[in-house]
């Protein structure tokens, strides 16, 4: 009997020891997050966040690509001929077919300026060999060291011409950094939205779990007052029911929390870790409730300077700006310099010819103007009209864009006010509940009120409290839209963009 007991008395200690274990893991299996570890978490390891990354430095190598047109270009060719053709002069050809043999190497560098011109280096040296009586030297060996020069002086001229693609890329880049910037911005304010929602269903949840021990409460007093008489069973079903309604809330509120918090581990990428995805979130940061002073042009300056719609609508004028000068100069004729000139020599080796170059007895030289123009050029004309559009396009989008910048700020600015309001009316309307329910719990301690009353003024208290962190969390989020709104978020979180730079391969 002695061994049943120890042995019962062993199971005992041993669930309660598993119990407190459990107890203790699940109190460990917390996360605390401020909302700058918050906007931290975002800034490094969001996914989509990680992706839109990318634009900008694609766009980097872009830039590259065009600034290469004026790299300087090394090209060297080597051929081999050999021919046999009939003879018309057996006697003068050695036989009756003529075998010639040609042996060729081309170097060359070329460059191009900003001027629009191109100047090439080029060497070319040619041994030639034959079975011709005619060809006293056999072989003899060619050789030519030349210098061309082509710049154009109307059409083409100039690096406001020569470099406008690498403006258009330049302009490019800063559009996609503008699409990142509004990328952040909305991902952050998201961060910042979730994040008050998630402390606001947290005290949701709270409330209703206060509610519900209340008629908790309640029901066990309504139990004990009907088993001595003092009130009808109708009482007790009315808690009882009222318990029930309860639990559903409190349920519900559970629910709404955990989805909240998905969404914020989801921005934050903790829902892609196994030792983070089912934590409790614990928010340690408190929401703002201080009315701050705004002004709306001085607000509609900044939402100029930081917006990066602004600046996408800038640099797309920018770009309708260099395309509509590009078109302007296609409408010019072309007339290009072309000048020229090389030193020559030849003789039966390869080195009696370059001593022969040398001396520079041998020379050539040319110079000249090539003129073209197409008659009527309308497709030159047909694009500067429609360049012109565009840019008058573009133009037009920045003056609307303004205009609704405008009235965003001012907008927000109103809504900031309005919340803050909201605080206050709720603050008040929460102290009015709680005077409420303290009269009403005293009249039902004397029996001058029924279990129904009481009930349904703590639900008016509850629904008080919640519209009172309602309108918190409200002014909080009415803020975080306002920081977007002018573009500053960025700036409060501290991000900030370097100059980028095409990324090396692996990189």
């Amino acid at each position: 009997m002695r061994k049943k007991w120890f042995i019962l008395i062993l199971l005992i200690v041993l669930v309660y020891k598993n119990s407190a274990a459990g107890e203790a893991n699940k109190t460990s299996d917390t996360y605390p997050l401020s909302l700058e570890k918050c906007i931290q978490l975002v800034l490094k390891h969001n996914i989509e966040l990680l992706q839109q990354r990318l634009g900008p430095r694609i766009t980097a190598t872009e830039i590259e690509t065009e600034k290469a047109e004026f790299d300087s270009s090394l090209s060297l060719e080597a051929t081999s001929e050999e021919e046999a053709t009939p003879s018309a002069s057996p006697g003068f050809a050695g036989g009756d077919k003529l075998e010639k043999n040609r042996r060729t190497v081309e170097a060359g560098l070329e460059k191009k300026f900003s001027s629009g011109g191109r100047i090439k280096l080029g060497y070319e040296t040619t041994r030639y060999k034959s079975n011709s009586f005619w060809q006293i030297l056999n072989p003899y060996y060619d050789a030519e060291l030349s210098l061309n020069l082509e710049q154009p002086l109307l059409k083409g001229f100039g690096s406001e011409v020569t470099e406008a693609q690498i403006e258009i890329a330049v302009n490019d880049q800063l559009i996609s950094i503008a699409e990142l910037k509004q990328d952040l911005l909305e991902v952050l304010r998201q961060a910042h939205k979730s994040y008050w929602n998630l402390i606001y269903q947290q005290e949701n949840l709270e409330v209703k779990k206060t509610l519900l021990a209340q008629a908790q409460d309640l029901l066990e007093n309504n139990k004990a007052r009907a088993e001595v008489g003092l009130i009808a069973k109708l009482e007790v079903l009315e808690a009882e029911a009222e318990v029930a309604a309860r639990k559903q809330h409190v349920m519900v509120a559970r629910h709404d929390l955990e989805n909240v918090e998905d969404d914020l581990k989801r921005l934050t990428s903790l829902i892609g870790d196994p030792s983070t995805r089912d934590v409790e979130l614990i928010p340690t940061t408190t929401p703002q409730t201080k009315l701050q002073e705004l002004s709306v042009e001085e607000n509609f300056k900044l939402s100029l300077e930081h917006r990066p719609e602004y600046d996408f609508a800038l640099a797309e004028l920018a770009n309708a700006s260099v395309g509509l000068r590009v078109a302007e100069d296609d409408k010019k004729p072309a007339l290009d310099l072309l000048a020229g000139g090389g030193l020559n020599g030849l003789d039966r080796g390869y080195n009696q010819t370059w001593d022969e170059l040398s001396t520079g007895e041998y020379w050539n030289w040319s110079v000249g103007l090539e003129f073209s123009y197409p008659l009527g050029n309308r497709q030159a004309e047909s694009r500067y009209i429609k360049q012109s559009l565009k840019k008058q396009e573009a133009e037009l989008k920045l003056k609307d864009l303004e205009q609704r910048l405008f009235v965003q700020v001012r907008g927000a600015t109103r809504l900031v006010y309005t919340a803050w309001a909201l605080i206050q009316s709720t603050k008040v309307a929460q102290i009015l509940e709680e005077e409420k329910l303290r009269m009403q719990q005293e009249k039902f301690d004397l029996g001058l009120a029924t279990s129904h009353d009481l009930l349904e003024y703590q639900a008016d208290l509850a629904t008080a409290s919640v519209n009172r962190l309602k309108a918190v969390v409200g002014y909080n989020n009415a803020l975080a839209d306002l920081d977007a709104v002018l573009g500053i978020t960025l700036i409060k979180c501290n991000v900030h963009f370097q100059e980028l730079s095409p990324p090396s391969e692996g990189s």
